[in-house]
């Protein structure tokens, strides 16, 4: 792969993350193995502090304006045992996921993210919006979906998103168009083996679901969704920009979820490892405003190791992995309902996507959104450990 970095801050270093290096990742068989790094066309020092980190050392101190061009080879072993999770890389007979992949990118626009890898599933991503031009090679009967549109000879091409994922296979695909402040192509792939009537009402509540998420948050702005259809999911689903990948039993509630995450960390980013919330939460909130999700958020109880903790990092929930659902999801939501009435939290949050779209926020940017309509949101919040640790 070939990257291309403009500094937007002094920096002598490019930092990639490897996440199927993880310990999560590799104890179900998944592995990132590096080859030749080069910049600029030249070798270059780099160092492996920990199995998910690359330090590539440029040897020169890149002020705001400087480019480099750094080339990097790399191989995957995807696993192909079931695991007890939904697993963002996945091979089966007849199709393969494949997310948080590849290096990548960890400028949050002023600095590196080192964040440790999650030992639950759930996040650490930080990745900057990039431009991307992938080409998918494969068996001739395989069908591939990815992030962005397709150009045709299995060439995927991807503007302004800060992640690539694709799913690929024998894949069943439909499509249809949604009204999401422009007009989207809304695509779904099915891997085979299940019912005959999951895919149309998973791709008519994806369609639905974008439409209806637009008039609360503004324009949809990519030409492109789209949306692969996994039986091992089950009820589950894992975002990325412009695509998604969700079970059979995701209709009510994860899809409109999966899709809120276009808007609350595809659009509007945040360090996933210090700040799970700031794209949980919201992504529930948002979620529950077209899906059943709002009773799901108010009937759960907290727990002790919950209550006051909604700014905790990952570090934290991996050591409360069984408390992380309703720490982050379910506390997230709540502490945006308790602001006051839910038309004006998405006029606040339609703001916080305004002011922050295309970068990496953190909790303050939020909450100075918040408080444009709700004087004391920042107290509100505190209430609930939105800050806790900043």
């Amino acid at each position: 792969m070939r990257v291309s970095f403009p500094a937007t801050a002094p920096t002598d270093r490019l930092v990639f993350r490897l996440w199927p290096n993880g310990s999560l990742e590799r104890r179900h068989g998944a592995r990132l193995d590096l080859g030749t790094v080069t910049v600029d066309r030249r070798r270059v020092r780099t160092t492996r502090p920990d199995p998910t980190t690359l330090v590539v050392h440029l040897g020169r101190l890149l002020e705001p304006g400087d480019s480099v061009a750094a080339s990097l080879g790399f191989g995957l072993l995807v696993p192909r045992r079931e695991p007890d999770f939904p697993e963002r890389l996945q091979a089966r007979p007849g199709w393969m996921r494949l997310g948080s992949f590849f290096p990548i990118l960890a400028w949050d626009g002023e600095r590196w993210r080192r964040d440790p890898p999650p030992a639950i599933p759930g996040e650490s991503v930080t990745s900057p919006i990039a431009d991307f031009d992938v080409t998918v090679d494969g068996p001739p009967e395989w069908t591939a979906v990815a992030t962005g549109e397709s150009a045709g000879g299995g060439r995927f091409v991807a503007r302004a998103v800060r992640d690539f994922a694709l799913a690929a296979g024998r894949l069943e695909v439909m499509q249809t168009t949604a009204d999401a402040g422009r007009r989207v192509q809304v695509v779904l792939a099915t891997a085979p083996g299940l019912p005959p009537d999951v895919p149309p009402a998973t791709l008519r509540r994806a369609a639905e679901s974008l439409a209806r998420l637009s008039t609360f948050y503004g324009a949809y702005p990519w030409p492109r969704f789209t949306v692969s259809l996994f039986p091992d999911l089950r009820t589950n689903g894992i975002e990325y920009p412009t695509h998604v990948a969700v079970g059979p039993g995701s209709v009510p509630a994860a899809v409109p979820h999966e899709t809120a995450h276009q808007w609350f960390y595809s659009l509007v980013g945040n360090n996933q490892g210090a700040d799970p919330w700031l794209d949980e939460g919201v992504a529930t909130w948002a979620g529950s405003r077209v899906g059943p999700g709002a009773n799901l958020f108010r009937g759960i109880p907290l727990g002790e190791d919950v209550e006051g903790r909604l700014g905790e990092g990952m570090s934290y929930w991996n050591r409360h992995g069984d408390d992380y659902f309703r720490g982050i999801y379910v506390q997230g939501a709540r502490a945006l309902e308790s602001l006051g009435p839910a038309r004006l939290v998405d006029c606040a949050l339609r703001g916080h996507v305004a002011a922050n779209a295309y970068r990496v926020a953190d909790p303050d940017d939020l909450a100075a959104a918040l408080e444009r309509v709700f004087p004391n949101a920042r107290a509100v919040l505190d209430r609930f450990g939105a800050f806790e640790g900043r």
